[in-house]
């Protein structure tokens, strides 16, 4: 049988498109990711906020003002101070003492109001690094488990 003659240049120039393939693969799919991540919600509000942070404080907070006032209802603080003035009154009219609390219980109230963040920040922080590890340990064992190909 006779082998066709191999042309070297045929084969260089096909490597040469391989390697331009590859290349412009790789090209594309770093674009593409560089892409997705600039379009992504999260990364467009971090970006926001890093670039801005004083006009983004002053627009939640007024943001925040006009949806107050949008959703509270008209004089219901006027209306609720009448009514608890009503109560306070028939009370006294009917011989009721409003029962004060003591200096030790009005601390203790203060205390645990000023401690619960801290707390709350303590178990959040607890609970994630427990759920991390048993999240680690399912995946370690489903991985140990696999057989090696």
């Amino acid at each position: 049988m006779a082998q066709k003659p191999v042309n070297v240049a045929v084969i260089r120039r096909k490597q040469e498109l391989l390697s331009q393939l590859a290349n412009s693969r790789r090209q594309l799919t770093s674009a593409h990711s560089q892409l997705k991540g600039q379009l992504h919600p999260k990364a467009q509000l971090t970006s926001l906020v890093s670039k801005n942070p004083k006009k983004v404080l002053i627009g939640t907070a007024v943001l925040g003002l006009i949806m107050t006032s949008l959703f509270r209802p008209k004089g219901s603080h006027r209306n609720l101070e009448r009514q608890l003035g009503k109560v306070l009154e028939s009370n006294k009219a009917l011989g009721h003492k409003i029962p004060k609390k003591g200096m030790i219980i009005t601390l203790l109230g203060w205390g645990v109001s000023l401690a619960k963040p801290s707390i709350q920040s303590w178990l959040t922080t607890k609970a994630s690094s427990f759920a991390t590890q048993q999240m680690n340990q399912r995946l370690y064992k489903v991985s140990s488990h696999r057989e090696p190909k």
